[in-house]
């Protein structure tokens, strides 16, 4: 089960998935290494989301045009990236996003407040 929204007719649709067959599956090769750095395209005015890039330690390549973020390709359940973002009262937060390419649909897997003990340059890198 899953909850689809449509904000221009402001509903909640919540849809089922019915399996009508199944068959032995090789998943493919994966399409980067484990830990490798993936090009995210942000759009010139996505300010936040550019920022939020930042934060979760992406790099600009001036080369290829785009945000350069780590990918790990080994998390359960989709592989992901870690969004360092903060909260409307200034307080740090953490987003985990899978990505599963097989629907093209960004998942956040969860959401945390990290802790200061734990991580260093502005929350963007993991010390213990």
């Amino acid at each position: 089960m899953r909850y689809r929204y449509d904000a221009q007719q402001r509903k909640r649709f919540k849809t089922v998935e019915l399996i009508v067959s199944e068959r032995e599956w090789d998943p493919p090769a994966p399409r980067f290494a484990a830990d490798a750095m993936v090009g995210v395209r942000v759009g010139f005015a996505e300010v936040e989301v550019r920022e939020q890039v930042k934060q979760a330690g992406g790099r600009w390549n001036r080369s290829r045009k785009v945000w350069e973020l780590r990918r790990y390709d080994e998390d359960f359940p989709l592989p992901s990236v870690l969004l360092n973002g903060r909260t409307a009262a200034n307080r740090p937060l953490h987003v985990v996003v899978g990505s599963n390419v097989d629907e093209q649909q960004l998942v956040i897997i969860t959401t945390y407040e990290p802790d200061a003990l734990q991580w260093a340059d502005n929350f963007s890198r993991r010390i213990i």
